[in-house]
């Protein structure tokens, strides 16, 4: 089996897994809050604990909240899914490919932001739902991993702007005879 035929086999298989993971994120994500005030593990992941239990109202605004940075990565993950399409038709140094990696790294860029928007509206919602008033927090906040997020992002938009260049040079290669 030659490389182009190993990529293009992998990249179905990868294609697959996104459709996988893009059906399942709001499935798990939706099982998880309706669980939440039942398994002690999930109340661990919140960012600050509750003091009584979630109510219904609370529940729903919390899958809400949680579905910001979900939609943020099943779009990402579209993207890939996109981006193996192309790879599994053996479409490798085309524009339809680098604007792929090019909206990869501003997703991942946009994601920190609306990270610390989600923490931000999980704190408040979590301490209007089960603190007493004049003890209700605002936590903003800013992580590790944003800047590692911020990094990577940036270093796809690069990566993105190197294949540019990398497709441009190969079609001007193909226009010499």
């Amino acid at each position: 089996m030659d490389s182009m035929s190993k990529i293009k086999n992998t990249s179905r298989k990868l294609r697959f897994c996104c459709l996988g993971i893009m059906i399942a994120t709001p499935i798990v994500i939706a099982l998880a809050w309706i669980n939440l005030n039942h398994y002690p593990a999930l109340i661990r992941e919140l960012p600050i604990k509750p003091m009584a239990e979630l109510p219904a109202t609370a529940l729903l605004l919390g899958f809400g909240i949680d579905m910001i940075s979900a939609s943020i990565i099943m779009y990402a993950v579209y993207k890939l899914y996109k981006l193996f399409g192309l790879y599994g038709e053996g479409r490798i140094f085309n524009n339809q490919v680098v604007n792929c990696y090019r909206m990869l790294g501003r997703v991942i860029i946009i994601a920190v932001p609306l990270g610390i928007l989600e923490e931000t509206l999980m704190v408040l919602m979590i301490t209007f739902f089960t603190y007493p008033p004049g003890q209700r927090l605002l936590s903003i906040g800013l992580s590790n991993d944003s800047f590692m997020l911020l990094f990577i992002g940036v270093s796809l938009l690069t990566a993105s702007w190197v294949m540019d260049e990398a497709r441009k040079l190969k079609e001007d290669q193909e226009l010499i005879i």
